[in-house]
């Protein structure tokens, strides 16, 4: 049963989100290979079930007024038989849930758009997915639950909770060397900065390189065109003296 609720997105969603629509998409997947052929039937009941432990999954990008959010979807998406390729995008307009569970042969797939969680939190709503499949497709009961926090702990914010931004240390980091430019007289021209001389002269180095290679290609091929020529004409000396 869907809840009526929204959440914010985190810092790391706030950026994903800048990229909903678009071929550059964030998505990670999990998979798993079972036993048995997948029964499509007992994996969406096991996806209904675990969406309604984990509500946080089973959303849609929204647009607010300065941000977007993320709005519970009315009910859990369908699951497919695989026929797309792997992470192919998943939002694509305002009713598309940003998971999809898809499965082939044996093998259960599992696709999140990294707006929703980052691959800790999935891991734990794919373990539980599994958890209810088997159950659900072979009657095994009593196997433990992955996460029985409150819906309130599953949606929380890690980086709010615990970041103590008076506690961070400053990065120290190698400074990034800099060319400064000189401006000096190269080839009559004035104002040409030292690091585009630097470049024009090793421009022109490669250019006498390749020149020289060209040239020493056509005087080996010269050189072989003339031996050639001698040799026929040899050979056809000794052919015309045997004749006589």
């Amino acid at each position: 049963m869907a809840r009526a609720t929204w959440y914010r997105l985190d810092n790391v969603g706030k950026f994903y989100s800048s990229q909903a629509g678009s071929s550059a998409q964030t998505v990670f997947r999990y998979a798993a290979t079972m036993a048995d052929d997948v029964d499509p039937a007992a994996l969406q009941r096991a996806l209904d079930r675990t969406v309604d432990v984990f509500p946080g999954f089973n959303v849609c990008l929204r647009s607010g007024m300065f941000w977007h959010y993320l709005e519970q979807a009315p009910r859990p998406p369908a699951v497919t038989q695989e026929n797309l390729p792997i992470c192919f995008g998943l939002h694509v307009d305002a009713k598309s849930v940003l998971i999809r569970v898809s499965w082939f042969r044996a093998r259960i797939n599992l696709e999140v758009s990294h707006m929703v969680s980052d691959g800790r939190g999935s891991l734990s709503f794919f373990k539980a997915l599994l958890y209810a499949y088997v159950e659900e497709r072979y009657g095994v009961e009593g196997l433990p639950q992955e996460y029985d926090g409150s819906d309130h702990q599953k949606a929380e914010d890690s980086f709010d909770k615990y970041f103590e931004r008076d506690k961070a240390a400053s990065t120290h980091a190698p400074k990034v060397y800099r060319l400064t430019p000189r401006l000096v007289v190269s080839r009559g021209r004035r104002g040409v900065p030292e690091p585009v001389r630097h470049v024009e002269v090793e421009c022109q180095q490669a250019r006498a390189h390749v020149q020289g290679g060209q040239a020493r290609l056509r005087r080996s091929l010269q050189e072989r065109a003339r031996e050639d020529l001698q040799g026929r004409w040899l050979r056809g000396r000794k052919l015309g003296s045997r004749r006589l």
